[in-house]
């Protein structure tokens, strides 16, 4: 039987998320559940913030 996996999509990841994300997947891969975190670049709007972060254990796609 295949594991269950939560999915979340975000607009882009700001750096106060980061350790969100990061937990959410431990506590789900404790529990035998696949985490997919699928996020973009920021608007326009919020570039100028410069709270964008990547994470290498996520899924960046095109936002444009």
């Amino acid at each position: 039987m295949a594991r269950p996996t939560v999915a979340v999509l975000y607009e882009y990841v700001p750096q106060y998320r980061r350790r969100f994300f990061e937990l959410l997947r431990d506590r789900l891969t404790e529990r035998d559940v696949d985490f997919v975190l699928v996020y973009g670049d920021p608007r326009p709007e919020d570039v100028g913030k410069g709270d964008a972060v990547e994470l290498p254990w996520g899924t960046k796609v095109p936002t444009s």
